[in-house]
């Protein structure tokens, strides 16, 4: 018989190391979109709203994805951007950080 030294992620209703950084960056950017963290920490956001001059309905959650090169696709801003136009409307509507955070756990 095997000791078992770990068990799965799953096993300990946890994130894999993956998914977990993803959560913590749509935690970040949760925090931008709804203004509850530092002015300085928004200065790379875009809203799309913001940019477009016509309102549609999924516009209202997603922020511009920037025009960059191959290494500066690499970067925190980049990716966090891509995660967080990724999930559907009625999770980003969610403002409660903690209900935010149980439901994009629930995606991953």
């Amino acid at each position: 018989m095997q000791n078992k030294s770990f068990q799965d992620y799953e096993d300990l209703n946890m994130l894999n190391v993956n998914n977990r950084v993803k959560q913590l960056r749509l935690g970040h950017i949760h925090r931008v979109y709804y203004d509850k963290c530092q002015s300085y920490l928004k200065n790379n956001f875009e809203r799309r709203e913001d940019r477009m001059q016509y309102y549609t309905r999924s516009s209202s959650f997603y922020f511009n994805v920037p025009n960059v090169n191959n290494v500066s696709k690499q970067t925190f801003y980049y990716h966090v951007i891509v995660d967080w136009n990724s999930p559907p409307g009625k999770i980003k509507a969610v403002k409660n950080a903690h209900q935010y955070k149980l439901l994009v756990k629930n995606i991953y």
